[in-house]
């Protein structure tokens, strides 16, 4: 293997520092394998976190863990100051409630060393069974094809080459994602970034983490700024693609319970999406 080096970035924020306990102690030994680990700790001052009770947890159980705690929410924030920070060639995003593979540094140490790429999207497995936690149909052992393939990885999923990201100021948009008032897609943001920046994304047939089942609650299609999440990511892909996307969305879910409505909250965020991507009111 080359002589390479890969941080691991821990998404976290105060009030959860009982996942965080778990997660800390549950992974301990497949996080030893990676050269830096990087907890952000978002909701809370620094000069407040640190000595806190949450700060002593973390000292006892992660004593070679990078800390940095700030008061702004938002996980795109988190990635972003993750990558300022980090030392590692890699660096994989990670969140509090997961469970890493025991052979996840392993995974993407043989893969960098196989194939020239600057951006590694992994698989997800169900904590619950060890099943895969979506589809990935052919999207295993090859390079991404087009950009519609972004749009269905997550963030956990992700090793970015660091180097790259700083060179082509490739960063994590701070106005959308969970802890934002529209609360997904970040990661597909910045995929699509990334592609555009001349990245090589391969798709690693490899499962490095496991994260607890989420069913698809078709309640959560009501969910105004859920949706509208949806069409901001979908204009930023391009306007007729994101349209001809939103129109099969459509057709998927006309006898599933959609509404008008819903199809209303899906177009509003592709229209404002470049006012809801500047932070704009």
């Amino acid at each position: 293997m080359p002589d390479l080096s890969i941080s691991v970035a821990v998404a976290s924020m105060l009030g959860s520092e009982q996942r965080l306990e778990t997660f800390l102690r549950r992974n301990a030994a497949p996080l030893a394998r990676f050269d830096e680990l990087i907890l952000v700790i978002q909701g809370v001052r620094r000069d407040r976190f640190s000595g806190s009770a949450a700060d002593t947890m973390i000292r006892a159980l992660a004593p070679q863990a990078r800390v940095f705690a700030m008061a702004e929410f938002g996980i795109g924030r988190s990635r972003n100051l993750a990558l300022e920070q980090a030392t590692g060639d890699y660096l994989w995003f990670l969140d509090d409630d997961v469970e890493v593979e025991p052979a996840a540094f392993e995974s993407f140490a043989t893969a960098i060393a196989a194939r020239p790429a600057e951006v590694f999207c992994a698989e997800i497995a169900n904590s619950e069974d060890g099943s895969p936690y979506k589809d990935y149909g052919s999207m295993r052992g090859r390079y991404c094809r087009n950009r519609g393939e972004l749009l269905k990885r997550s963030s956990i999923e992700i090793l970015v080459a660091t180097a790259f990201c700083r060179r082509q100021r490739i960063a994590f948009n701070a106005h959308i994602g969970v802890g934002t008032p529209y609360p997904s897609g970040e990661e597909a943001l910045f995929l699509l970034d990334a592609l555009r920046a001349g990245a090589g994304i391969y798709f690693l047939a490899a499962t490095v983490v496991r994260h607890p089942r989420r069913s698809y609650d078709l309640a959560k299609i009501g969910e105004r700024h859920h949706l509208m999440s949806k069409g901001v990511i979908l204009r930023r892909f391009g306007f007729f693609y994101g349209l001809g996307v939103i129109a099969e969305w459509t057709l998927q879910h006309a006898f599933k319970g959609m509404q008008p409505r819903h199809l209303g909250y899906l177009l509003a965020g592709f229209g404002r999406s470049r006012r809801i991507l500047a932070g704009e009111p």
